[in-house]
């Protein structure tokens, strides 16, 4: 394959440990192809198509799993990196975990938990969110239905 002005390089080059090197010394042909607006704009188009065929071609069951298999894999990371920056915070929640809603109103931020009677009670990390926010003069509702 050519390149830029008529660089020739092997893709097999890309793989290998001296093509970091040589991409940092000398730039890598690649990046220069995708600052190009109109070949940018093809791979996008291209790509787009496939995922569109690809999905067509599945059933709904196979797409259905092919989602929660997608949706496995981001929660998997999520749960990855959070527990990497745990450290870094005194308290860290699963949004899920504390309340049912987040609202902003007035530019405030307001927590929303919605219960069905008032008989239920908090989960205790809600409450002990809940008790943080009081601390933190954050706005904690919960609504009955």
């Amino acid at each position: 394959m050519t390149f830029g002005k008529g660089k020739q390089i092997n893709v097999i080059e890309l793989g290998k440990r001296g093509a970091y090197k040589r991409n940092k010394l000398f730039g890598n042909p690649l990046n220069k192809l995708w600052e190009n607006p109109e070949w940018k704009k093809q791979a996008l188009k291209r790509s787009s198509e496939q995922i569109k065929k690809f999905n067509e071609s599945l059933t709904k069951e196979q797409l259905s799993k092919h989602r929660s298999e997608a949706g496995k894999k981001s929660r998997l990371y999520e749960n990855t990196v959070g527990e990497r920056i745990k450290s870094k915070f005194e308290q860290l929640f699963l949004p899920s975990v504390v309340c049912d809603r987040i609202g902003i109103k007035n530019g405030k931020l307001i927590f929303i938990e919605i219960k069905k009677a008032k008989t239920e009670k908090l989960k205790p990390n809600q409450e002990k969110f809940r008790k943080i926010c009081n601390q933190m003069e954050i706005e904690y509702i919960i609504e009955y239905f």
